[in-house]
């Protein structure tokens, strides 16, 4: 099993002060073996792959998207790309979505930070991505929130495909069966 927590712009402290109490206590050290940020404010490419033996995820900041959070854009990225598992971010709005046999998720802020770009009050939220093996790869997406948990489920057949790997600015992020996730090269 493979537990990824794919988290969303934090603006800590410039919007935030610290993430709920509640989180902290669900994100233990030695749970979780590989993180995926959507983008918090730094300097990102347009987009990064991370697999885990056949399960490919792209993650994007989100602001390629036009309109912002556009459900049929995500779905047009999804396709393009090839992949299981499409992780958007900037609208700070929890979403997830099972789009033409692809989850598209979109963690929120795990702080509930504001975003200029949306009226409302963000509730803070994450997902996690739980990848079971070894010849079926299970991916159930758990948002949790102040308000609530949510979890979506699918199954990818996986009994004889080899260990993907995927390739940005000659760094590798891969989880070949049987091993723990490699990252090399930025992961933001």
């Amino acid at each position: 099993m493979v537990l990824v927590l794919i988290i969303g712009d934090l603006h800590i402290p410039h919007r935030a002060h610290d993430l709920p109490s509640k989180f902290k206590k669900l994100l233990v050290p030695g749970k979780i073996q590989q993180i995926l940020c959507t983008g918090n404010g730094s300097n990102f490419p347009s987009s990064i792959t991370a697999t885990h033996g056949p399960i490919k995820i792209v993650i994007v900041h989100g602001h390629q998207c036009i309109p912002t959070g556009d459900v049929d854009f995500l779905r047009s990225i999804s396709r393009q790309m090839d992949v299981d598992v499409l992780v958007s971010g900037r609208t700070h709005v929890f979403q997830a979505a099972e789009l033409d046999n692809k989850f598209v998720v979109n963690p929120g802020s795990a702080t509930g930070a504001w975003s200029g770009a949306f009226n409302g009050d963000p509730i803070p939220s994450f997902a996690l991505l739980d990848i079971q093996r070894p010849n079926r790869c299970h991916i159930r997406i758990s948002a949790h929130s102040r308000r609530s948990t949510r979890r979506e489920d699918r199954v990818k057949e996986a009994e004889s495909l080899p260990a993907a790997t995927s390739k940005w600015a000659g760094s590798s992020l891969q989880s070949p069966a049987g091993e723990s996730p490699q990252v090399a090269g930025t992961v933001w």
